[in-house]
C-alpha cells in the first residue's frame, strides 16, 4: 500500500500528463523528470497518445522518438 503523499504525487503527475494532444512513437527509452522528482518512463517501441506538447518536444529533442505534427 502506498502512503498518502505518494498517492497525491502520483495523482498530480497523471493529471498533468492527461491533457496532452500529441502522439509520439518512441525509438529509445526516455525518462521525463517532473517537478517534485517524479519520473515518468516512456518505453521504446511504444506509441503514446495524448502526450503533452512540452514532453513531446523534449522527447524529440533528445532523439528518443518521433512526434506527429
Amino acid at each position: 500500500m502506498a502512503c498518502t503523499t505518494c498517492l497525491r504525487l502520483r495523482e498530480k503527475a497523471y493529471s498533468l500528463l492527461a491533457g496532452g494532444t500529441r502522439r509520439v512513437v518512441l525509438t529509445h527509452n526516455y525518462t521525463h523528470v517532473m517537478a517534485g522528482g517524479i519520473h515518468i518512463q516512456y518505453i521504446a517501441g511504444t506509441t503514446y497518445r495524448r502526450v503533452p506538447d512540452a514532453v513531446a518536444k523534449a522527447i524529440v529533442s533528445a532523439g528518443a522518438g518521433v512526434a506527429d505534427d
